[in-house]
């Protein structure tokens, strides 16, 4: 995940302008997130919690809005000042329109399988904790932002072919630039039935299951349009088999997948749910057993999604199989279990997104919990292991949020001097002298999670250190969805 990206007169009021503009930003990630309806939330919102969820997942989203690539929102909905409109001829060298999604982390690539798992995720915590988002007036921006994702999801389906990358990594990762002012070569890569992708295909079809039902009342015709291509999608993912990695390999380096099974067997439980046909719930089943899915996974992330199988055929079925998988996982990773622990507290699965490993599995307990798995035990846990990212140990992992936040996230947009892009006016220059310059970054990344610290607890801002500095889209998606299940819980548990 990692990235390798003239203006002197009235320099000074160009600095207060910035100034002025961040703090527009940051009274509006923490005060005005806009409600799906007028009866979202007068004195409904439980806050009697240690640390401000709905705060958190506020700038959480404002993360996600820094991440957009593609013609961002009018300027009355732009509420990242110091981004614009970038990338806007992703998909000319094929002959079509691939702009719009995220970038990736730090960098300007969009690889698909992590965008999509990062929808997927962020479309289930919406779905299985909408209450929470609802009565805290935050359903609204949450919805804009997956749909910005499944926006261009659908822009890769092609019929029988699945465009599944837009930008090459070792290119991308030799320029250290804003995105609005790249001028490199941003190559598109697609799987197609003779070199196929399933676990892209499955994860796609994921993210435009769920958010078919996120969008069923708020918009059915958009809903019905998800559907359809999810269920297209599938059937040319589970018909032409075979890892994306292996087909587009300049994908392999940054994101090599493992397999594609239980990206299969997670859409067909999501299909399941959107459409009710059990031919869908078998065909989950069918493929959780040919895949071994029932075995202990080591982790829940953008590569392996056998956990969110078992917690998904768990709560359609409720059979006791299911149920033990899921409570195998968590013993994994919970004191006394396979994963080993900080001194202070955090289960350390890999030094590499080490918070995001804790994140998902704390999300996946959430969702069990709430399916009346090991209730009180899973949310207390989740709880811990969440708290530790916000403050617990006296320092926060999210920027622009608690005590002492990472303030130096590798992040090339994030690391540039500030730019007025309403006036106008040029911008000062940013190259490799930003990756290396002191202090922290000009333009604050509020809401990112960065990668985390060290199996000792040690941390330190070093914006060149892309392992424990730098965000990425995935990170964030099981964190928020955590933080929404702990503010569904407050009060419960």
């Amino acid at each position: 995940m990692f990235s390798h990206t003239k203006m002197k007169v009235t320099f000074a009021l160009f600095v207060i302008l910035i100034a002025l503009s961040t703090l527009m930003i940051v009274l509006t990630s923490t005060t005005s997130a806009k409600p799906e309806s007028n009866a979202a939330t007068s004195g409904a919102c439980n806050t009697n919690s240690k640390y401000p969820y709905t705060e958190v997942i506020q700038k959480s989203i404002l993360f996600y809005e820094a991440q957009r690539s593609g013609k961002l929102p009018a300027s009355t909905k732009q509420r990242v000042p110091w981004r614009s409109d970038s990338a806007l001829n992703d998909g000319k060298d094929k002959g079509i329109d691939l702009t719009g999604g995220w970038y990736d982390a730090g960098d300007y690539v969009k690889f698909n399988l992590p965008m999509a798992h990062s929808a997927v995720v962020l479309g289930w915590g919406i779905l299985e904790f909408r209450d929470a988002y609802e009565s805290c007036g935050l359903l609204s921006d949450a919805l804009d932002e997956v749909r910005w994702a499944t926006d261009y999801l659908l822009k890769c389906w092609r019929g029988n072919e699945l465009y599944v990358q837009v930008g090459d990594g070792y290119i991308d990762h030799n320029y250290w630039v804003r995105p609005e002012q790249m001028t490199m070569s941003r190559p598109s890569f697609s799987v197609t039935p003779s070199k196929p992708g399933s676990d892209v295909a499955g994860d796609t079809s994921s993210a435009l299951a769920i958010a078919s039902i996120l969008f069923k009342t708020k918009d059915p015709a958009y809903s019905a349009t998800l559907l359809k291509a999810a269920e297209q999608v599938f059937r040319f993912g589970d018909q032409y088999r075979g890892k994306y990695s292996d087909s587009v390999p300049v994908a392999a380096e940054f994101y090599g997948s493992s397999g594609f099974i239980d990206e299969l067997a997670q859409a067909a439980a999501f299909l399941n749910m959107a459409t009710g046909n059990s031919t869908y719930l078998n065909k989950a089943k069918q493929l959780y057993t040919q895949g071994s899915l029932g075995s202990t996974p080591w982790a829940y992330s953008w590569d392996g999604k056998d956990a969110a199988v078992q917690v998904l055929l768990y709560k359609l079925t409720k059979e006791a199989g299911y149920k033990t998988a899921v409570e195998n996982f968590m013993k994994a990773f919970m004191p006394g279990g396979s994963v080993p622990y900080t001194p202070k507290g955090l289960a350390f699965r890999s030094q590499w997104g080490v918070l995001s490993y804790a994140a998902n599995a704390a999300l996946l307990g959430l969702m069990a919990a709430k399916n009346g798995v090991q209730q009180t035990s899973y949310v207390n846990w989740a709880r811990s292991q969440i708290h530790y990212m916000l403050g617990d140990t006296g320092r926060s992992f999210v920027v622009g949020f608690g005590v002492n936040p990472p303030n130096t996230p590798h992040h090339v947009g994030s690391s540039c001097p500030p730019c007025n892009w309403s006036q106008g006016t040029a911008c000062p220059a940013c190259g490799w002298d930003n990756l290396s310059a002191p202090g922290p970054n000009p333009n604050v990344l509020y809401g990112a999670l960065i990668g985390g610290p060290n199996q000792s607890d040690y941390f330190v801002n070093d914006r060149s250190d892309y392992v424990t500095n730098e965000p990425a889209d995935d990170y964030n998606a099981g964190f928020q969805s955590a933080l929404a299940g702990l503010q569904y819980f407050v009060g419960k548990v």
